[in-house]
């Protein structure tokens, strides 16, 4: 599949890396681009996607200086590449902290939006990403533990003991991602169906990714958005995992707070869906975003959930 990969100086000089796929009617906005790209070519018949990976991740410049970090210059970001590409409208999707961005987008430029998808959402208030005492935190968790290869993941500390972080960066992150995703998954073998690498990138190293994260949950503070998404009345689609280790509450949240929203539970995966059970993840994507509800997908409207 021929990528054409590109890249967009934003105002404040930062480059963001993006990559266009397919020539469809139909466009779809995809931030992520680095973890996502090759792993979602089934949604291509008929579309034109665009991958972007954001300010500070994947090929996008690396952000050393703490200031140009944060949801804002993240929203400001989308609208430039939008403006950019000269599209109008769109469709966008965001998984895990990448949904509040393209909801904050949403809520800003609705005019430019068409449908929204929502895949393993970061959630809508602080309270239900740190509830750690809370039971259902506690089995989400164990359960993610137990899905860690206990031998895989002595083999990485001999690499830290070794010094291989500093001396093959690369190897170590894909080692680290296959010990730790996998947590992630409802069944872990199916990272083996994960073709993109984004260990190829310096700004996914591991702690490259932590320190970016420290910086970005910073900025959120203890963030509480569903005033703001309650104004959101583009038709969106909330897909969870039920073995992610996010609780099934927070996709609750957003579909029930959102005005024109559906909840797709999917049973038996995690974080990453399209690993797990692709083609009923992609079979659902493409359903939506052709126009159309998902026939498992429940509405708080109808009192399903």
């Amino acid at each position: 599949m021929e990528r054409i990969e590109q890249f967009l100086s934003v105002e404040d000089g930062l480059r963001l890396r993006y990559c266009t796929l397919g020539t469809g009617a139909d466009v779809v906005v995809i931030p992520g681009a680095c973890w996502l790209n090759v792993d979602w070519e089934p949604l291509l018949p008929g579309r034109m996607l665009v991958f972007y990976d954001s300010r500070g991740r994947g090929g996008s410049d690396t952000v050393t200086d703490q200031t140009k970090l944060g949801l804002r210059l993240e929203v400001q970001d989308l609208e430039a590449l939008r403006q950019h590409l000269g599209l109008h409208p769109f469709c966008l999707i965001g998984w895990a902290y990448l949904a509040a961005v393209v909801a904050h987008y949403t809520r800003a430029c609705p005019e430019h939006v068409s449908r929204l998808l929502l895949i393993g959402a970061l959630p809508l208030q602080r309270s239900l990403y740190t509830a750690k005492k809370e039971p259902e935190a506690a089995t989400l968790r164990a359960r993610a533990a137990a899905r860690v290869d206990s031998a895989a993941e002595k083999q990485l500390k001999k690499m830290r003991q070794a010094g291989v972080p500093a001396r093959d960066p690369m190897r170590y992150c894909r080692a680290y991602n296959r010990v730790y995703l996998p947590q992630r998954l409802g069944d872990p073998t199916a990272i083996t169906r994960m073709r993109n690498d984004p260990c190829s990138f310096p700004n996914e190293w591991p702690e490259n990714v932590q320190a970016f994260f420290r910086v970005l949950f910073s900025d959120f503070g203890n963030w509480n958005w569903r005033r703001d998404m309650a104004h959101i009345s583009t038709p969106t689609l909330v897909i969870h995992g039920i073995e992610d280790t996010l609780r099934l509450a927070a996709s609750q949240d957003w579909a029930a707070t959102l005005q024109n929203a559906r909840l797709l539970v999917m049973d038996g995966v995690g974080h990453f869906p399209w690993l797990d059970a692709p083609d009923r993840f992609f079979v659902a994507a493409d359903q939506f975003l052709g126009g159309h509800w998902p026939i498992d997908a429940e509405s708080a409207a109808l009192g399903l959930f």
